[in-house]
């Protein structure tokens, strides 16, 4: 494979064909070096590749692919058609306008040329996508702009007058270059060319529909290898999967390298949003290398998890077996994988499987009857010590990694001693104040909002506090007859505090300050959602819940319109918790919150995640407090207690740290738990 560095070349801040050869000067090298390239340009003719072929096949043959966005042939019937007609219209009218350009490449190029064009396609090497302006724009899509990314991620962006044509480079055009290593202003530009042009590519531009080659159109381009591939099948697929395999942070590293000390086991404790999934694929990368053929099985808590972590496992093997919901959907398949695999027919087979799936007797069977060296990463690991899911620590396992922000399982000593025993110990942690510091996570503010419960609220809280005390002293009763008893009035008691009636009274005068909500999360009590929702939209705030009730597709296409700014705040319970990734998350505001460090903590970090354009996130936190006039009691106290412990841990961490605690200190003060502020 080439070195490609794209920091090799001094580029200047312009060029132009009077005083440039572009393609020679600029074109070619960048392409030699690069693993990637992605152009938005107004005309784009084949004609393009022949005078920059030398520099394409170096950049096929470091695995590298071209991604371009042009703007189609058409006629104004074809635009109507496109814009407004059905998929079938879209497909044909977008076909005869490819058509019509295969019929000019053929004019202006010869047959090698357009044979590789084809042999590119087909490889998947080359795609091409197709702009049509709509809503407020009615023109044509008429940008042009480009980046080269090499395989360090070093990028070189840059817009001008060229279009990817002959034509184009013997008019006098010119171009702006932005290397991302140059200073930070061109880095800041070079990154937000890379994430519009994602923007784009993803069609997620209201005011621009981009298509995809239809199937048919595609057939017709797949018919012009009428030559062999100018490069070789083996070289490229190799390259490729090389560089599509994302380069490890240091501290991701130094994070396998442990485990690897560490006889291939270990924890590693990691900050929600610092990239655990990706630092387990390393090691799991690591594993495959050193033992050559592996069955590595992945557990995740949640359904959805299970296809979040397939599409970072292809990374690693096509061999990949989904495991959950009825057996029959999965039970053969993965039998008959583990099969081929032990006979040596397929490689380095990965299964996906929820937790609860993996306690099943015939999953167990399954993986048993594998021969081959094996591994599991376990997913929010803390679920694992608890005594319904235990079985999974299985010790057929002779490589292991358990992945948690906290893994430590709350008033459960022999969960946690289990899983310490199973993964051995923490090998590597990477906690919040550190990912912050070194720029992986997002700044924020914290601002805690003091709320009154109710005289009505407070003796309810009391009550249910009586009770406890009762049942503690109760000898007749069995350790186990406790401990239901008791963790059943925990819940009805910290419910009290999490539905305060006055947290809605403040939530709505301090949503009423905010000139726009735009990337919000509202997480409520169950009893809450419907009226937050109402608040919200009362305030003409486009909002959307996610709770249990809706599909997993309705789901994803909440989480994508939030994303793009179609929905401005979403109001959900527990759902956003685990797994679920919502990094344009700019505002949060906890009107409910357990006494689970973990849950605040995981919440904390889906709020951090870094975001094009996203500099700092706020948190509001709604804190239930007793009723001023009450007197300090063991219980007030045992309030204040509670919710202190979230306050200091947001707190802590906040760029406005000594703000907020001076916000509590006269409260904490009266309760005399200073010490816990």
């Amino acid at each position: 494979m080439t070195n490609m560095g794209l920091t090799k070349y001094n580029l200047p801040p312009f060029m132009n064909t009077s005083d440039n050869n572009l393609v020679e000067d600029f074109y070619i090298p960048l392409l030699k070096e690069s693993i990637e390239y992605r152009r938005g340009v107004g005309f784009f003719s084949s004609g393009w590749f022949r005078m920059v072929s030398k520099g394409v096949i170096y950049l096929v043959e470091n695995g590298g692919r071209l991604k371009i966005i042009t703007s189609p042939i058409l006629s104004k019937e074809d635009y109507e058609a496109l814009i407004t007609g059905s998929k079938a219209r879209q497909d044909e009218t977008l076909y005869i306008s490819i058509s019509n350009s295969i019929q000019d490449f053929r004019k202006s190029l010869e047959e090698d040329t357009l044979s590789a064009i084809a042999w590119m396609i087909a490889d998947e090497i080359l795609e091409i996508k197709f702009a049509v302006p709509r809503n407020k724009l009615t023109g044509d899509f008429h940008d042009k702009f480009g980046i080269f990314i090499d395989a360090e991620g070093n990028k070189v962006a840059f817009s001008g007058s060229p279009n990817e044509s002959i034509q184009g480079f013997q008019n006098y055009e010119s171009i702006k270059i932005f290397p991302s290593w140059r200073d930070p202003i061109s880095q800041e530009i070079a990154e937000a060319e890379y994430n519009r042009f994602e923007t784009l590519w993803y069609d997620e531009d209201p005011n621009l529909k981009v298509f995809s080659i239809p199937e048919a159109a595609k057939e017709e381009i797949l018919k012009l290898r009428t030559k062999e591939r100018p490069y070789k099948k083996e070289v490229i697929l190799k390259a490729f999967k090389e560089n599509k395999f994302p380069t490890p942070r240091n501290y991701q590293k130094e994070a396998v390298e442990n485990w690897i000390k560490n006889g291939y086991k270990g924890l590693f404790e990691m900050a929600t949003g610092t990239g655990k999934t990706l630092t387990s694929i390393f090691a799991i990368n690591e594993y495959i290398k050193k033992k050559e053929n592996v069955f590595i099985v992945v557990l995740v808590p949640f359904i959805h998890l299970v296809d979040q972590w397939e599409k970072d496992l292809k990374l690693l093997s096509e061999n990949i077996v989904k495991c959950y919901g009825n057996k029959k959907n999965w039970l053969f398949d993965l039998k008959s994988k583990i099969i081929l695999q032990n006979k040596n027919k397929i490689k380095n087979l990965i299964v996906i499987s929820t937790i609860q799936t993996a306690t099943k007797e015939e999953f167990i069977e399954a993986i048993h009857k594998s021969t081959v060296p094996n591994m599991i990463v376990v997913d929010e690991c803390h679920y694992a010590g608890a005594p319904k899911y235990s079985k999974v620590l299985d010790p057929l396992f002779e490589a292991r990694i358990g992945l948690s922000a906290t893994p430590i399982r709350m008033w459960d000593e022999v969960g946690n001693i289990k899983i310490e025993d199973f993964f051995s110990k923490t090998v590597f942690k990477f906690p919040l104040e550190k990912a912050i510091k070194e720029g992986y996570l997002t700044p924020y503010e914290y601002h805690p909002i003091l709320v009154e419960l109710t005289d009505e609220e407070f003796r309810e809280y009391e009550k249910y506090s009586e009770k406890l005390a009762k049942i503690l002293s109760n000898d007749k009763l069995t350790d186990e007859e406790k401990e239901k008893k008791i963790e059943r009035i925990l819940i009805e008691r910290a419910n009290i505090l999490n539905k305060a009636r006055n947290k809605l009274f403040e939530l709505n005068k301090l949503i009423k300050q905010f000139n726009s909500l735009k990337y919000s999360l509202f997480y409520c009590a169950p009893s809450q959602i419907e009226v937050v929702f109402d608040i919200l939209r009362n305030e003409n705030i486009v909002v959307s819940k996610f709770t249990a009730q809706e599909s997993n597709e309705e789901r994803k296409l909440i989480l994508d319109k939030f994303t793009r700014g179609e929905i401005e705040a979403i109001v959900a319970m527990k759902c956003l918790d685990e797994g679920v990734d919502v990094p344009a998350t700019k505002y949060a505001f906890l009107l409910a919150s357990s006494t689970n460090t973990r849950q605040f903590i995981q919440r904390r970090g889906r709020i951090l995640r870094k975001y094009p354009g996203k500099e700092k996130a706020f948190v509001y936190d709604f804190i239930a407090i007793p009723p001023i006039e009450v007197k300090i009691t063991s219980h007030t106290r045992q309030i204040m207690r509670r919710e202190l412990q979230r306050f200091r841990e947001f707190a802590d961490y906040a760029l406005n740290k000594y703000q907020a605690k001076g916000k509590i200190l006269e409260i904490a003060r009266r309760y005399y738990l200073l010490d816990e502020v």
